[in-house]
């Protein structure tokens, strides 16, 4: 199918509610069996979108209507009024998006870091289709423990894997930019979301002044493949923040793998927060 014809049938296939028995499978099939390709826009929870890649199989979901449910309860309890939300490795912007569907109401503000050109321009086209101009402020570098350029190595098959840390020597890599989080200031900063493939140590040690200023709570994706230790107790991250006396919350972000979760952290100063979904 051509790209005309498939920009047509997803416009029209974004009209039929995959709240309605049957829409998601009969959208599914149409996708696959006339090999449908492109981005198209995708409702999370019906009021904020989020720009797909129809050939992704890692996003297709979320234009079905299968959208993390437990990640926007969480988020809904947890970020209060006039607060801020760092999204660091914001991919596509779930995160973000579903931090933001408060914002309106709430006016939070989130900051969101990716250094995927790809995927930047992807977040620009959300914030602008959204109307988030006020609320959103998107960066296009990373975040680590200098200022300074590193390799970003690139994933073709997958833009979740992009990493700084260099698994292959022959990969596909572009310099990127990254600096310390420490080199910005927040205002009632609450919530911290770390997702950047091996690199988040790195980042945590570039925001230690952030992170013992405003105590915000911090999930952070605990990865085997990048941690080289399938133990969460024996994890960088989790000894890093030990020392500034964080621990683990017993929750559940949705994610049962023991090999690659979410591990949500907070410090017993900090604000009483509402791990409870």
């Amino acid at each position: 199918m051509n790209q005309y014809i498939s920009a047509i049938t997803l416009r029209l296939l974004e009209f039929l509610p995959n709240s309605l028995k049957g829409c998601p499978r009969f959208k599914n099939y149409i996708v696959n069996q006339f090999s449908i390709k492109g981005y198209s826009w995708s409702k999370l929870n019906n009021r904020l979108k989020v720009k797909i890649n129809i050939e992704n199989l890692t996003e297709r979901h979320l234009w079905l209507g299968l959208y993390p449910k437990n990640i926007e309860s969480f988020l809904k309890k947890n970020l209060g009024a006039n607060s801020s939300f760092i999204d660091a490795g914001a991919n596509i912007g779930i995160w973000s998006l579903l931090a933001l569907d408060s914002a309106l109401d709430q006016n939070i503000h989130v900051f969101s870091f990716e250094p995927n050109q790809v995927l930047h321009k992807r977040l620009l086209d959300s914030k602008s289709k959204n109307k988030l101009n006020d609320f959103w402020s998107i960066f296009n570098y990373g975040l680590s423990d200098l200022n300074t350029t590193k390799k970003m190595y690139i994933n073709p098959f997958c833009h979740q894997m992009s990493t700084l840390e260099n698994l292959e020597d022959d990969r596909q890599h572009d310099i990127i930019e990254v600096k310390k989080l420490d080199s910005l200031v927040f205002k009632n900063l609450e919530g911290i979301k770390i997702d950047v493939e091996g690199h988040e140590a790195k980042v945590i040690r570039g925001a230690l002044k952030t992170i013992q200023k405003h105590l915000p709570w911090i999930v952070v994706e605990f990865n085997s493949l990048y941690t080289k230790t399938t133990s969460v107790e024996d994890w960088t991250v989790k000894r890093d923040l030990e020392k500034l006396n964080y621990k683990i919350a017993d929750i559940s972000l949705g994610d049962d793998d023991p090999s690659c979760r979410d591990i949500v952290f907070y410090n017993e100063k900090s604000k009483n927060f509402n791990f409870n979904l």
